[in-house]
C-alpha cells in the first residue's frame, strides 16, 4: 500500500508533474489522488493543455491561473471539496467535458452559459437546489448528469438542449417536469427514479427517440414495477452474462396517460386479481398444495403436472374479495426454457421444497436464483413440504437464504397428506399479497377498457361465460389482427397503442404476446397452458426407448391432432427460438421444414456405435462441473452444434462432433453433475473444435443459475488428474508451477503447455480487449449464418471478438431496439453478402446505415464476406471491404464450411492488426498520461461511456 503523502509532498509532486508536462510539451496532466488541498498556480503555464485530471483530492478552490488554459477540452474535478462553482471555469470556453461530481456545490452560476462547447456535464452528488436559466444555452450538451442533488424544479430553458441524449435526474426532489422536456428531440435515456413526481407533462410523449425511461420510486405516479420494468441500477449493472432490458418508454407512458384519462373520467377499476406461482422440482408436492388451495382432497396418486396447471380461487384481502390465479409449474427441467415468459413482477411465488433427495438447500438456491433473474421485488414464500419424510421433520438455513434473497417473506413447514401447516401457508400467502404496493395487483387501478380487453381475452382462453352470461367458444390463441379487433371493440383504435397494450398484458400475465420476435409476433396466446402443454406433448411424443428424436410433419399432426399446421409450427418456432429443437431440412429458398430433431426426446442411453477411441491416450479431456447439472444443458448443446454432428451419434445425454480431422465426444460424465469433453485430432484442428465447444458451453452457462459451473482440465501425462483451468491460468500469470496429486505421487506442473492444449496463448493475454462484432445477414440465409457462427465461436475463444447477431436476442426482448443497441456499440460490421442481403430493406435502411455512420471512427472495420457468386458491378460498395475467401465466393469452395474457414483466416488478420494498433497506442502512453474515468460508486458516474 502506497504511503500517504503529506500536504507539502502532494504539492511538490504536483509541481514536478506540471513542470514535466511543460518541458515535454504534453497536452495532458494527471494529478489524480495526490491529496492536494491547493492547486499550484503554475498550472496556468500549460498553455497547450487539453486534458486536466485533478479528481480525488481535497481542493476547496481553484487558482485564478486555471483560466489561462484557453485550449482545455476536458476537466476532471470530481471527488473534491468544492463548495462554490469556481468562476475561473466559466472562462474555459473550449471545454467539451466537465466533471464536477461528488463535491459540495450548492449553486451553479449563470456564467455556466458561456461554456457553449460543452458536450458532457456531470454534476452528480452535490447539493444543488436549483439550476440557472442560462443552462439552456448549453445547446451542444449530449450528456447531463444531475443525479443525487436537491433539485425541486427544472428551468423552462431545459427544452433548448436539443442535442441532449442522456439526462440523469434521479435521486432529487422533483415534483413536476417542465413542458419543455418534450423538445428534447435527441433524448434516448431519461433517469428520474427516486424523486417526488406527482404528475408527468403530456409533452413527454413527444420524445420519439426515447429508448429508456426510469420512473421507479415515484409512488404518486401510480405506475407498477411490472410496467416500469427493471430499474436503472439493475439494467446498468447487468452484463453479457445476465443482460437485463429496460421497459419500453411508450408502454410506460401509455399506461400512465391512459390511467390518468381513466381517473379524470372516473373509469378506473381495480384489477382485483393476483398471480400466485408454485415452483419447485418435479414431485415436490406442488400439485398437492394446489389441491389444498382449491379446497380439494389430497390425492396421493395424482400424476405430476406436465406443463402448467392454471386454477383460480377467491380470497379476502384488505376487506375486498379478490381472485387468485394459481399457476402450478412443471418441475421438469426440459420445460424451464419457457419460464422467462411466465416469471414476472407483480405476483407472489411459493417455492416448494422436498427433502427426500437431500437436495433441499441446492434446490432452494437453484430456484431462488432463477426467480432473481426475472423478478426483482416479488415476495417469495418457502414451503418446506413433506415434513413427514424425516423423523422430526427438517429445516433449511433460513438466515443464509434470507440474507441472499431478502424478498423471502417466510418459511412454512407443511405436510400435504395431513394438511399440517397448510393453514399457516395460506395465512403467509395472504400476508404477502397484502404487502404488495397499492400500485401493483390486486389493488392496481387501470382503465376500464383495459380490463374489458383483458377479460375478453381470458374468457376466450378459458371458455367462461361472459358478462352477459353467454358461453364463449374456447380459443387458445389469437392472431395479432384478432387481438387488435378486440382492442378496437373496446375503444383502443391506435395500432401502436394496441401493441403496447399487448406487451403490458404480457407483463401482467394476462396473455402471452411475442411482439418483438418476427417469427412469433402474429400470435397472442390466451391460454399459457396451451404453450407448455403443446411443447410438452411434442417433447414426449418421441420420448420412447431407442427414439431417434426426429419429429416429422405427420408426427406433428398426430402429436397435436386438434391444432392446424400454422399453430403447430408456431409451437415449433417457439421451441427453436429457445434452442429446444432444430429443423433438419429447412431450405434457404423459403421452403418450410418437414423434419425436426428434438434432442430432449432422444434415447437417453449412449449408443453402441460411438467406438472405443475415446478411451485411448492422446486426447484433450475437459469437464464442466455443475451443482447440479440442469437437464436441459446437453439437449441445448446438441441443438447449438447440430451442424457438427450431422450423421454422427446423438443421444439425450451426449453427442459426437466432427470438424475436419478433429472429433470430440461431449456427454454427461461418470459423475452425474459433470459434462465431459474428450477431443482427438491434429493439434490445430483439435484446438479449433475445443474452442467451438467452449464457446457454445459458455453461452449455455450464462443461463444456468448460481452457482455457476467451473471448467477442469486433465493434466497431460497424468491420466485422471484434473485441475481447474482458472487455477492453471492464475499460475501462468504468476509464473509459478502447480502442485498436483496423482496416482504416481505429487508432481510439479508447468501450466503453460497444459493450457496451450485448450486455448491459444494470445487468448489468455489480459491486455487483449476483444472487438465487438455485429453480424448482419438476411433471415433467408439462416443456414449460412448457422455455419458461420461456428467460426465466430472460434474467434471468440481466441479473445479476438465479442460477436453478436440477432439469434442471441432473449425472448421477450425488444427485437429492433436490441439490434440498434448493438449496432451502436460495434467495432466491426460483418455482413454475409448474398442476393437476399442486397434486397433486404431492413439491412439497407437500418444496419448498413448505422455502419456507414460508424466509418467516421478511424478504427472501425466494415467487412462483407462474399457468400453468393453475384456481380458486384453497379452496387454501392465503395465504402466496404469485400472479402473473397481464397479469391472466390464462399459458394465456390468445396463446402460452405471450407469457404467460411478461409474467410475466418482473413478476418483474423484484420482483427489482429487492429488490436495490435490499439495495444501500441496504449503502450506509448506513460502511466500518468492514461486518462482516469470517474469511479462507479455513484449513480451519476456509471453513465460515462
Amino acid at each position: 500500500m502506497a504511503k500517504k503523502r503529506t500536504e507539502d509532498e502532494a504539492y511538490a509532486e504536483a509541481l514536478r508533474r506540471i513542470e514535466a508536462c511543460r518541458k515535454e510539451m504534453q497536452n495532458t496532466v494527471d494529478l489524480t489522488g495526490l491529496g492536494l488541498k491547493t492547486l499550484p498556480p503554475e498550472i496556468g503555464q500549460l498553455k497547450g493543455l487539453n486534458e486536466l485530471y485533478i479528481q480525488d483530492n481535497n481542493l476547496t478552490t481553484l487558482p485564478a491561473e486555471i483560466g489561462k488554459l484557453t485550449v482545455l477540452t476536458s476537466l476532471y474535478l470530481y471527488d473534491n471539496q468544492l463548495t462554490e462553482f469556481p468562476p475561473e471555469i466559466c472562462q474555459l470556453t473550449t471545454l467539451t467535458e466537465l466533471y464536477l461530481g461528488k463535491n459540495k456545490l450548492t449553486k451553479m452560476p449563470p456564467e455556466i452559459g458561456k461554456l457553449t462547447a460543452l458536450s458532457k456535464l456531470y454534476v452528480y452528488s452535490n447539493s444543488l437546489a436549483e439550476l440557472p436559466l442560462e443552462i439552456g444555452k448549453l445547446t451542444a450538451l449530449t450528456r447531463l448528469s444531475l443525479s443525487h442533488n436537491q433539485l425541486t424544479t427544472l428551468p423552462t430553458g431545459i427544452g433548448q438542449l436539443t442535442a441532449l441524449s442522456r439526462f440523469y435526474l434521479d435521486n432529487n426532489r422533483l415534483t413536476t417536469l417542465p413542458a419543455g422536456i418534450g423538445q428534447l428531440t435527441a433524448l434516448t435515456r431519461l433517469a428520474l427514479g427516486h424523486n417526488q413526481l406527482t404528475t408527468l407533462p403530456a409533452e413527454i410523449s413527444l420524445v420519439a427517440t426515447l429508448e429508456e425511461l426510469y420512473l421507479h420510486e415515484n409512488p404518486a405516479l401510480g405506475i407498477p414495477d411490472s410496467v416500469l420494468g427493471p430499474s436503472f441500477q439493475t439494467v446498468n449493472r447487468s452484463n453479457e452474462n445476465s443482460r437485463q432490458f429496460p421497459a419500453r418508454p411508450s408502454d410506460i407512458l401509455h399506461f400512465y396517460f391512459s390511467r390518468k384519462l381513466g381517473a379524470s373520467q372516473v373509469t378506473l377499476r381495480t384489477v382485483g386479481e393476483i398471480k400466485v406461482m408454485l415452483v419447485g422440482r418435479g414431485g415436490a408436492g406442488k400439485t398437492s398444495l394446489r389441491r389444498f388451495f382449491l379446497n380439494q382432497p389430497h390425492n396421493p396418486k395424482e400424476a405430476e403436472t406436465p406443463g402448467i396447471a392454471l386454477d383460480s380461487f377467491k380470497l379476502k384481502c384488505h376487506g375486498e374479495e379478490i381472485v387468485v390465479r394459481l399457476w402450478d409449474f412443471a418441475g421438469q427441467e426440459i420445460t424451464h426454457a419457457l419460464h422467462q415468459f411466465f416469471l414476472t413482477e407483480g405476483c407472489v411465488y411459493i417455492l416448494v421444497l422436498d427433502p427426500r433427495s437431500n437436495t433441499e438447500m441446492t434446490d432452494a438456491f437453484y430456484w431462488l436464483n432463477l426467480l432473481k433473474r426475472y423478478t426483482d421485488h416479488s415476495p417469495v414464500i418457502v414451503a418446506m413440504n413433506r415434513q413427514d419424510s424425516r423423523s422430526g421433520g427438517y429445516d433449511v438455513d433460513r438466515h443464509l437464504l434470507k440474507e441472499r434473497f431478502p424478498h423471502i417473506q417466510g418459511f412454512i413447514p407443511t405436510n400435504c397428506e395431513t394438511r399440517s401447516g397448510c393453514d399457516n401457508l395460506l395465512k403467509a400467502l395472504l400476508k404477502a399479497i397484502e404487502s404488495l404496493r397499492s400500485n401493483e395487483p390486486p389493488r392496481l387501478e387501470v382503465p376500464e377498457t383495459w380490463l374489458k380487453v383483458k377479460q375478453e381475452c381470458f374468457e376466450r382462453g378459458h371458455a367462461e361465460a361472459n358478462g352477459l352470461g353467454q358461453q364463449v367458444e374456447k380459443r387458445t390463441h389469437l392472431s395479432l389482427e384478432e387481438f387488435q379487433q378486440i382492442c378496437q371493440a373496446h375503444g383502443e383504435s391506435d395500432p401502436e397503442k394496441q401493441k403496447s397494450l399487448a406487451r403490458l398484458l404480457h407483463r401482467l400475465g394476462a396473455v402471452l404476446h411475442f411482439v418483438e420476435d418476427p417469427r412469433l409476433n402474429d400470435t397472442s396466446v390466451l391460454d399459457p397452458h396451451w404453450v407448455t402443454d403443446g411443447v410438452y406433448r411434442l417433447l414426449r411424443y418421441k420420448d420412447r426407448p431407442k427414439s431417434d428424436g426426429i419429429l416429422t410433419r405427420d408426427d406433428l399432426a398426430k402429436a397435436l391432432p386438434e391444432e392446424d399446421e400454422k399453430s403447430a409450427r408456431f409451437l415449433l418456432n417457439l421451441m427453436e427460438r429457445f434452442e429446444m429443437c432444430f429443423p433438419l431440412d429447412e431450405g434457404e429458398d423459403g421452403k418450410l421444414a418437414t423434419r425436426w430433431l428434438i434432442p430432449g426426446a432422444l434415447n437417453q442411453y449412449q449408443p453402441a456405435d460411438i467406438g472405443t477411441r475415446w478411451q485411448e491416450p492422446g486426447s484433450v479431456r475437459l469437464r464442466y462441473v455443475y451443482d447440479p447439472l440442469p437437464e436441459g444443458v446437453l439437449p441445448r448443446f446438441i441443438v447449438m452444434t447440430n451442424l457438427l454432428s450431422e450423421g454422427k451419434p446423438r443421444w439425450r445425454n451426449g453427442v459426437v462432433l466432427e470438424d475436419g480431422q478433429a472429433s470430440a465426444l461431449v456427454r454427461r460424465g461418470e459423475k452425474l453433475n459433470n459434462v465431459e469433453i474428450i477431443a482427438f485430432g491434429p493439434d490445430t484442428e483439435r484446438l479449433r473444435l475445443v474452442q467451438v465447444i467452449q464457446g457454445n458451453m459458455d453461452r449455455i452457462n450464462v443461463d444456468v443459475p448460481e452457482p455457476k459451473p467451473f471448467l477442469e482440465q486433465e493434466i497431460n501425462g497424468l491420466p485422471g488428474t484434473y485441475r481447474r483451468v482458472s487455477e492453471l491460468e492464475g499460475a501462468e500469470k504468476a509464473k509459478t508451477q502447480v502442485v498436483v496429486e496423482s496416482s504416481r505421487g505429487r508432481a510439479l506442473v508447468d501450466p503453460t503447455p497444459q493450457l496451450n492444449r485448450v486455448s491459444e496463448p494470445e487468448a489468455r493475454d489480459p491486455n487483449r480487449v476483444p472487438l465487438n462484432v455485429f453480424l448482419s445477414y438476411s433471415r433467408a440465409d439462416k443456414r449460412a449464418k448457422d455455419t458461420f457462427v461456428i467460426n465466430l465461436h472460434v474467434m471468440r475463444s481466441k479473445q479476438l471478438i465479442s460477436p453478436w447477431h440477432d439469434g442471441l436476442i432473449e425472448g421477450g426482448t425488444r427485437w429492433r431496439e436490441e439490434i440498434e443497441r448493438n449496432l451502436g456499440s460495434m467495432d466491426v460490421f460483418l455482413g454475409l453478402l448474398t442476393n437476399h442481403f442486397i434486397v433486404s430493406n431492413f439491412i439497407q435502411t437500418v444496419e448498413l446505415k448505422a455502419a456507414r455512420e460508424k466509418l467516421r471512427e478511424k478504427t472501425f472495420l466494415f467487412l462483407l464476406i462474399l457468400v453468393d457468386d453475384i456481380p458486384l458491378e453497379g452496387l454501392d460498395l465503395a465504402e466496404y471491404q469485400i472479402l473473397k475467401p481464397g479469391g472466390k465466393p464462399v459458394c465456390k469452395h468445396k463446402s460452405r464450411k471450407d469457404g467460411f474457414n478461409e474467410a475466418q483466416k482473413e478476418i483474423e488478420k484484420l482483427i489482429k492488426s487492429r488490436l495490435e494498433a490499439k495495444r501500441t497506442e496504449r503502450e506509448q502512453r506513460t502511466p500518468s498520461d492514461v486518462p482516469m474515468k470517474p469511479e462507479n460508486n455513484a449513480e451519476g458516474v456509471t453513465f460515462l461511456d
